[in-house]
């Protein structure tokens, strides 16, 4: 475990390094992130000008929701997005070959090898936000259910892996896997959403199924009222099976890895 930190701390500093070298881009996309964040606030304050209340949610509750959707989709950009996103152009180019002769799991490291610097501070700034919407909800907070927020909000991270691992192992066979990291997350905008303004087959579909809509639902609702323990237990439950199972399907994927040398 040690050894596997010391890397995750070298990979900090090289991706950090990395950044800097190109101060005006790093700065630019951050700024780039952040206003597309105000953009959706701003929407929200226009539509909340004409109701009090959008699907059973007030403009406080839909701002937190918003903003914890954008914290946990910030900290898996951090962690793992780009990694993903490079991962088949690494079995394409037999790069993959490298992380085979590291002395750590091959999934580690083509997993968390590279940060997106930039979005630790744009999730900084979006959990600002969600704490100064928690703040206007007239709710008695408690050290459970800041902490119930917390966890929920690390499954949620666990979910968007387990999916984007499963959608990338087919590099392993095919020579063009990016396109299902595009759709994926395009599907991420879907947990930004009250999972009441939703009905019938895709309420069902995005609740239970592919339960996007609980991933930044759930945590909200921690925070002010309303989580069924039910639901939180199936989110936990299914994310963890979901990884077990993306982990398993990697492993067989890199049994059929034939490496740039084959």
């Amino acid at each position: 475990m040690n050894r596997l930190l010391t890397i995750w701390y070298a990979s900090w500093r090289y991706s950090l390094s990395r950044e800097l070298m190109f101060r005006g881009n790093f700065l630019l996309w951050m700024l780039v992130e952040i206003c597309w964040f105000a953009l959706q606030l701003a929407f929200v304050g226009v539509l909340y000008l004409h109701a009090d209340s959008i699907a059973g949610w007030t403009k406080w509750e839909m701002v937190l929701l918003i903003a914890l959707s954008q914290v946990i989709q910030q900290l898996f950009q951090t962690f793992f997005l780009v990694n993903f996103i490079n991962f088949p152009e690494l079995v394409r180019s037999g790069k993959l070959d490298f992380y085979l002769l590291q002395p750590a799991p091959t999934l580690f490291l083509a997993t968390t090898r590279l940060w997106d610097v930039g979005s630790v501070f744009n999730s900084l700034f979006a959990l600002g936000v969600a704490g100064y919407a928690a703040a206007q909800i007239p709710v008695q907070w408690s050290v459970a259910s800041v902490a119930t927020c917390g966890l929920l909000a690390v499954v949620g991270i666990g979910l968007h892996f387990a999916f984007l691992l499963a959608l990338v192992t087919p590099a392993f066979w095919m020579t063009r896997a990016q396109g299902f990291i595009g759709a994926y997350y395009q599907a991420f905008q879907l947990a930004r959403q009250p999972r009441e303004a939703f009905r019938g087959a895709l309420r069902f579909a995005c609740s239970w199924v592919l339960p996007l809509l609980l991933v930044a639902n759930l945590p909200a609702r921690a925070l002010f009222g309303g989580l069924r323990l039910g639901e939180a237990a199936w989110l936990v439950g299914l994310t963890a099976v979901l990884l077990l199972g993306a982990t398993a399907f990697f492993r067989f994927g890199l049994k059929h890895y034939t490496s740039a040398s084959s």
